[in-house]
């Protein structure tokens, strides 16, 4: 049989931070399958894992990216070719922003490093915030939106209350 993925490969942000594309290949005999970044194929390193798991009748192939970067957005390709012939998809990923890039907190850090009484900040964004992602189309786009306010009584001040409207 032909190879034949059955859809473009699906992407999820793990907990770790690491991102995983993943998709489902049919094919008899089993088939190679490759992942390509910008036209240049992908190898297992500190940065990618390529997996292929069989399963009855199918094969769950994945890329594994550690620490994504703004440099890792593009089109991700993924082939698989056996003796009957080759079955190839696209898959474009695009990170929107990242937690850390948007909010940066020296006065915080500098506070914790000279082991001073630390000040609270009024709100600041948690560094250990977890991807979210959602696919339109043929982009997935990757976010970070787990905020916290530490302190929320200045939101309180500014903030009517039904009786002051």
């Amino acid at each position: 049989m032909d190879p034949f993925i059955e859809q473009t490969p699906s992407i999820l942000n793990k907990p770790d931070g690491s991102v995983l594309f993943e998709c489902m290949v049919s094919a008899n005999p089993e088939p190679e399958v490759k992942w390509f970044f910008k036209d240049q194929e992908l190898t297992n390193s500190d940065r990618y894992t390529i997996k292929k798991r069989k399963m009855v009748g199918k094969y769950a192939c994945t890329l594994q990216i550690k620490q994504p970067q703004n440099s890792d957005q593009g089109i991700y390709k993924v082939v698989a070719t056996n003796s009957r012939g080759k079955a190839e998809k696209e898959q474009s990923y695009v990170m929107l922003c990242t937690a850390d890039s948007m909010y940066k907190l020296p006065y915080n850090d500098e506070k914790k490093k000279k082991k001073k009484k630390k000040k609270k900040c009024s709100a600041w964004c948690k560094r250990a915030a977890k991807p979210e992602s959602f696919q339109f189309e043929n982009f997935t786009f990757t976010y970070y939106a787990n905020i916290r306010i530490e302190d929320q009584s200045f939101l309180e001040s500014t903030v009517p209350a039904v009786s002051d409207v």
